[in-house]
C-alpha cells in the first residue's frame, strides 16, 4: 500500500485507508483522542443533537447560496 505523506496528493492511491495497526503513531493519536471524548462525555461536555443539525443546516444553505452564485 502506498505511503500517502510521500504520494503526490491527485493520485487515487493516495487516499486508501491504511490497516489497524500499520501506522503506530497514528493508532496511539486516534486511541488518545477517543480517550479524551469519552472523558468530555463523562463530564456532560456534549452538543444538543438538534444544535448540530441547525449548524449544518445553515452551514449547507450558505454553502448552496455560494455554489448558486458562481
Amino acid at each position: 500500500m502506498p505511503n500517502a505523506k510521500s504520494a503526490a496528493p491527485h493520485r487515487s492511491e493516495d487516499f486508501l485507508f491504511k490497516d489497524a495497526g500499520e501506522d503506530p503513531d497514528y493508532d496511539s493519536w486516534f486511541r488518545e483522542q477517543v480517550k479524551i471524548a469519552l472523558q468530555a462525555v463523562a463530564r456532560g461536555e456534549t452538543v444538543e443533537h438538534e444544535a448540530v443539525r441547525a449548524r449544518w443546516s445553515k452551514k449547507r444553505a450558505e454553502l448552496l447560496r455560494r455554489a448558486n452564485q458562481a
